[in-house]
């Protein structure tokens, strides 16, 4: 599935509603992930979990135990599993910094959603 630019300010907002579930599962408690989306559509959100609940803000965290840097195009491309995160990191075409381990476990939970 192909996720239009105005779905991924959708996929955050239903991180902690419809997908709370999922995101829970995948992150353990007290940790932040931040995502810097270039592009149309894009923007900044960081996706945390505190006290065993998920918090979706829009703007980025002080310190994320992982940030993810890429255009809204990879992005899209990632979720779908179009794009594999690591030949992405080799190409340049995103930037990864901390623990990857939370991405790859929060990108596996969702792609099982979609």
């Amino acid at each position: 599935m192909e996720l239009a630019s105005a779905q991924i300010e959708t996929l955050f907002a239903e991180a902690s509603s419809s997908l709370r579930n999922e995101v829970r599962a995948a992150l353990p408690d007290e940790v932040s992930l931040t995502f810097e989306l270039t592009g149309e559509g894009g923007g900044v959100w960081t996706l945390a979990m505190r006290d065993e609940e998920v918090c979706v803000l829009r703007a980025a965290a002080i310190r994320p135990d992982c940030r993810l840097r890429c255009s809204t195009d990879d992005f899209r491309l990632l979720l779908t599993g179009q794009l594999d995160a690591t030949d992405g990191y080799t190409q340049g075409r995103v930037s990864l910094e901390g623990d990857v381990g939370l991405l790859l476990r929060l990108g596996t939970a969702l792609r099982r959603h979609r």
